[in-house]
């Protein structure tokens, strides 16, 4: 590569990782009035795995803001579902009109998309994409809720595909998203080491899994600028030499039920709380530790968010109730 090629080349980097910053739609840290750290990035040790634990904070009522977490959530079902070109054209409109009749439309539009059945996990991949965008840095590369056929049905494929520039590496990060939302904490981790295996070992040898995303990608993903968008898939295309420099990696969120919260206001404080899951955090991250082993994902970059809910199936409930028109 020549030197003119090389500067082009990084010119190139720098536009892809400026014009990923900007598609994020999530401020930085959304939901820390509901929700603090227990522990931050930890790496569990012999993998390349990143823990992370969060726990839900009381209200000034004294019970968990779960109620406030789910209202934070229906408020980013835009974003979540659709992509700034089409949101951007209906605030073009409002803002001509002075009405904001079809802004109200959008809304109603994303709230259609949710699956209505009891097991919907779409909550949960609702939240992993706020954590991810706010908490990680990473961008959502394809809003995947639009292209679903049947409202009813789960998509398939990743529960979300997210990427970044990573500057340390030098190269692009695909992130193949899982979300499980599970009562039992140890089922909820198998089950999602289970769903983003194939992308990363599949004995047919075909990457199925991923070249399934990765063709969605390749048809729907939005950029402002056609070369930015034509440089970003070349990475994730097998025949083009820039494929060498992308990386797969997996980011999940685990919501499960603990018992250590509270239900009468006010009978325990954060710091308590907090603490008791502190206890726990210990044997979680022996039992990731077993499960990357049996499944050979010790050496998959992989970034887990743990959200332990007073109850996973209330806050289920509740957030679809408030999609409710």
């Amino acid at each position: 590569m020549s030197l003119a090629q090389d500067e082009e080349s990084k010119f190139d980097i720098a536009k892809l990782a400026n014009a990923l910053k900007e598609m994020q739609t999530r401020p930085k840290n959304s939901l820390s009035a509901h929700i603090d750290i227990v522990e931050d990035v930890d790496t569990i040790s012999e993998t390349k795995t990143n823990f992370r634990c969060y726990f839900v904070k009381n209200s000034p009522s004294g019970l968990p803001r779960v109620p406030e977490i789910v209202s934070d959530m229906k408020d980013a079902i835009i974003n979540y579902c659709f992509p700034k070109s089409k949101i951007s054209a209906v605030i073009d409109k409002c803002s001509q009109t002075y009405n904001a009749d079809e802004f109200s439309a959008l809304n109603t539009e994303a709230r259609k998309l949710f699956a209505e059945v009891s097991a919907s996990g779409e909550g949960g991949e609702l939240l992993l994409y706020i954590l991810s965008e706010a908490h990680l840095g990473l961008t959502q590369i394809i809003k995947k809720m639009p292209l679903k056929t049947n409202p009813q049905v789960h998509y398939h494929g990743a529960d979300g595909v997210f990427t970044i520039y990573d500057k340390t590496s030098q190269k692009l990060a695909l992130y193949w998203g899982e979300a499980k939302f599970k009562t039992d904490v140890k089922k909820a981790v198998s089950e999602a080491l289970d769903s983003i295996k194939p992308f990363f070992i599949d004995d047919t040898g075909t990457h199925r899994e991923a070249d399934r995303d990765i063709k969605l990608i390749s048809e729907h993903a939005e950029f402002d600028d056609h070369n930015i968008r034509r440089s970003f898939l070349e990475y994730l295309d097998m025949s083009n030499d820039r494929s060498s420099d992308c990386v797969w990696r997996s980011v999940i969120l685990i919501g499960f039920s603990l018992e250590n919260y509270h239900e009468v206001p006010g009978e325990k404080e954060d710091s308590q709380i907090q603490n008791e899951i502190q206890d726990a955090i210990v044997e979680w991250k022996k039992s990731i530790k077993r499960k990357l082993n049996i499944r050979s994902l010790q050496y998959i970059e992989i970034e887990f968010f743990f959200m332990p809910l007073p109850n996973v199936e209330k806050f289920r409930q509740l957030f679809q109730e408030s999609l409710k028109l």
